[in-house]
């Protein structure tokens, strides 16, 4: 089957007008990418806020109890794997 030259030339512009709508669909997806990107991003940022004020909050209340900070060596609950040859 040979296709003239006119044929190609339509399926050539049909792929290409294809090509443009999908790339448009990727770019709005990608646009909302982004955004859910900076979103999530923000969060982190406001999440380890958090945990830095907690840690600073649990040092506080440790240093007032007139106990020493938990480490692994002190700490109750067995230490993971890593720490098992540290001490």
């Amino acid at each position: 089957m040979r296709l003239t030259r006119r044929a190609a030339t339509v399926d050539k512009d049909v792929l290409i007008a294809s090509l443009i709508e999908r790339n448009a669909v990727l770019v709005a997806e990608n646009a909302a990418l982004v955004v859910r990107l900076e979103q999530v991003s923000a969060l982190a940022e406001q999440l380890a806020a958090q945990v830095d004020q907690l840690l600073a909050r649990i040092a506080e209340l440790e240093a007032k109890s007139g106990k020493p900070p938990k480490t692994p060596k002190n700490s109750s609950i067995p230490p993971p794997p890593a720490f098992a040859g540290a001490g």
